[in-house]
């Protein structure tokens, strides 16, 4: 049994020699294909010196702007269309700084779900480059807060950077851990260890959400043909600071997934 999870470990690029105990099949640095396939218009690539923060005053108040129109508009989106219901919001107000936020990617407006869960906060959503090229959309996913994530190095450095100065400065970093959008899937499927990284790092928590599904009752069995969705944010979880770096990372991870799979086998609170 041992060496058949060492040999799952080595596939999945987790050291199964570390003293902490990892489920390589909860956290692995193997990334999914993408599945779903949106319309571009070009390419982009993130140039070095990218400007992350977008902290200039025009930037700032533009940002609010669009956010306070972003928040209204997915309010009733996906209330209207998805059936959507937040639960937990009293975990977000418990905290006071900078903090990672994480969540199942299971649909396409999920993006929208997580600001109104985190409106308050300013906040930086990791997303990899291809959408922002999205024909039509592109562009207002960087002014919706979104931040390109470069598979080179050098950027991916000035980004963790950047993202490091935004927890210190009391703000949000949103991540999927998952790293790839399955619309309705079921199951929590497996992370990668980005997210918890920046939060160890940084000394700052990490705050789960899970997006469960409920049964269609009343008019959304006639107006929808999906299940209606329901966003729950779980308490806070910390990263163990007797632990090294890369202990303290696969240990968060591991921790989150648990409570997120949790809450999603028990239909999480309140559904």
């Amino acid at each position: 049994m041992h060496d058949q999870v060492g040999e799952r470990g080595a596939a999945s690029g987790i050291n199964p020699s570390r003293r902490v105990r990892v489920n390589p099949l909860h956290v692995s640095e193997v990334k999914p294909e993408h599945v779903v396939e949106m319309p571009h218009w070009g390419t982009f690539s993130t140039p070095l010196g990218y400007d992350y923060l977008r902290r200039s005053r025009s930037q700032v108040v533009g940002y609010h702007v669009f956010r306070a129109i972003l928040d209204a508009a997915a309010c009733v989106v996906t209330r209207l269309f998805l059936g959507f219901k937040l639960r937990g919001r009293e975990n977000v107000r418990a905290l006071q700084g900078g903090f990672v936020s994480v969540c199942n990617h299971v649909q396409t407006l999920d993006c929208g779900m997580v600001l109104q869960a985190l409106r308050g906060h300013r906040v930086y959503l990791l997303s990899i480059e291809s959408n922002f090229s999205i024909a039509l959309s592109g562009q207002f996913v960087r002014w919706g807060g979104a931040v390109p994530l470069s598979p080179n190095h050098r950027q991916l450095h000035e980004l963790v950077v950047a993202m490091g100065d935004a927890l210190g400065h009391g703000d949000v970093v949103h991540v999927y851990p998952e790293t790839a959008l399955l619309p309705y899937h079921r199951d929590l499927r497996a992370f990668a260890t980005g997210a918890f990284n920046l939060a160890v790092r940084n000394h700052v928590p990490v705050l789960p959400m899970v997006i469960t599904q409920r049964e269609r009752r009343g008019l959304w069995r006639v107006l929808k043909r999906k299940p209606c969705l329901t966003l729950t944010c779980l308490p806070a979880i910390y990263p163990d600071e007797s632990l090294g770096r890369v202990d303290a990372t696969y240990d968060l991870a591991e921790r989150c997934w648990q409570a997120m799979d949790a809450a999603l086998r028990a239909g999480a609170v309140g559904d």
